[in-house]
């Protein structure tokens, strides 16, 4: 059995375009998270190459290109992606401070995520009530628990809603709903 050996390419513009396009048909990308990627790509191939994973000038300026290129052409928009992954971050059960964390994570400016966030609070009545519904939904808590809940049992599904960002009254509020009326806030709220 014969092995093809691939021909390792070139690190040029026209390679990191290419690989733009490839990790970007894949996954949305902010502009600061595609700089990373783009950076951690060159250094792989640059340890592979000479062994020293340091980018250079040139390839730091081929990397900008590439990022203006795709800004220039509406492929990558940091206001729609932090927009769109906080309405999945809610509708996931992510509390406030959670979703602010991930975003900035990603690279989003910290008052382009406080503007998303306060156009997702006049979007939805109350997205943090949503997002602890839907937190308390995944890790069947409360109303959702398969097995009858005891005192021990509720104070860790407090703990663990406290751990995820969830302030002590909304969890408390949360979890002494019944079904029924978590059931109408999930599925009869307003959501984009």
């Amino acid at each position: 059995m014969t092995s093809k050996i691939r021909k390792r390419k070139d690190i040029t513009p026209e390679y990191l375009r290419n690989a733009t396009y490839r990790y970007l048909e894949r996954y949305a990308s902010s502009e600061e998270n595609l700089r990373r990627v783009l950076r951690e790509k060159v250094k792989r191939r640059l340890r592979l190459e000479d062994g020293s994973g340091d980018l250079t000038t040139e390839h730091e300026g081929w990397i900008d290109e590439v990022v203006q290129y795709c800004r220039k052409h509406a492929l990558i928009n940091d206001e729609l992606y932090a927009a769109s992954k906080a309405r999945s971050f809610v509708r996931s059960g992510n509390s406030r401070s959670k979703i602010i964390q991930k975003l900035l994570s990603k690279g989003i400016s910290r008052s382009l995520v406080d503007k998303v966030l306060s156009e997702l609070s006049t979007e939805m009545q109350d997205s943090e009530l949503f997002a602890a519904v839907g937190y308390v939904r995944r890790r069947r808590f409360g109303a959702f628990a398969v097995k009858p809940c005891n005192e021990d049992k509720r104070e860790k599904e407090m703990a663990s809603m406290a751990r995820a960002g969830f302030s002590y009254e909304l969890s408390r509020q949360v979890l002494d709903k019944d079904r029924e009326e978590l059931e109408d806030i999930l599925f009869g709220a307003v959501t984009p």
